[in-house]
């Protein structure tokens, strides 16, 4: 699975959007009606005005396109959060993508990765779970907000309810898409999330009236 090379094809913002689905009941004589949480609300994401500057940017763009055949395959999708992430005081932000050592990189456009933050999950967690204990052995303290990814799937912080030393008990959403064992790596520095296109087309670009463009794509999360 390819992950969308966010550093060469960038976009102006990332926009990662909770999607809720809850259930309402029918209506009393007073006008009441119950609202019922359900666990199966889903990530939507859009990559606005992605930056399509050069041939090697079209390139690019249409083989991700081929690759993905419209919603048939699914794509990794990192976050922009940047400084916003638990880093450590003394660095507000990732190592970036690196290269090869004679400066190339892959032929997507992408490098290789060095995280900041270390994380693991100090417990296991079951499928379903909306609670677990993080260790961060190197970053900030976690707040209520914060972004990670356990694999290929991505979750947010809603509220901390324990500090033990540097292991923190966390409410999190969405309930947890796998059972993950005690000691998986928590992504922190660039959390990603398993998804698909949200339209057949949604990486068509017109390039009539320009030789390049700043297209917006849509994705949704991919439960499979």
């Amino acid at each position: 699975m390819i992950m969308f090379p966010i550093c060469t094809l960038t976009p102006n913002s990332v926009s990662f959007i909770p999607t809720f689905r809850n259930t309402s009941g029918s209506v009393s004589l007073s006008g009441a009606s119950q609202t019922i949480a359900s666990s199966a609300g889903i990530w939507q994401a859009k990559l606005i005005e992605v930056s399509l500057r050069n041939a090697a940017h079209v390139i690019l763009w249409e083989t991700i396109e081929i690759r993905l055949q419209g919603r048939l395959n699914p794509i990794l999708i990192p976050l922009m959060e940047g400084s916003r992430q638990p880093f450590p005081l003394a660095q507000s932000g990732s190592s970036g993508s690196i290269p090869f050592s004679d400066g190339a990189y892959f032929s997507d456009g992408s490098g290789f990765y060095g995280s900041v933050i270390i994380a693991s999950l100090a417990s296991a967690i079951s499928r379903g779970a909306t609670t677990g204990a993080i260790t961060v052995s190197y970053g900030r303290q976690l707040r209520p907000r914060d972004y990670f990814s356990i694999g290929d799937r991505l979750y947010r912080i809603d509220d901390v309810t324990e500090i033990a030393g540097s292991t923190y008990t966390v409410k999190f959403w969405p309930p947890a898409r796998e059972a993950a064992a005690s000691g998986a790596y928590v992504e922190f520095d660039q959390p990603r999330c398993k998804m698909r296109l949200k339209q057949d087309d949604g990486m068509a670009v017109d390039k009539s009236f320009s030789k390049f463009a700043s297209p917006t794509v849509e994705f949704v999360e991919d439960l499979s």
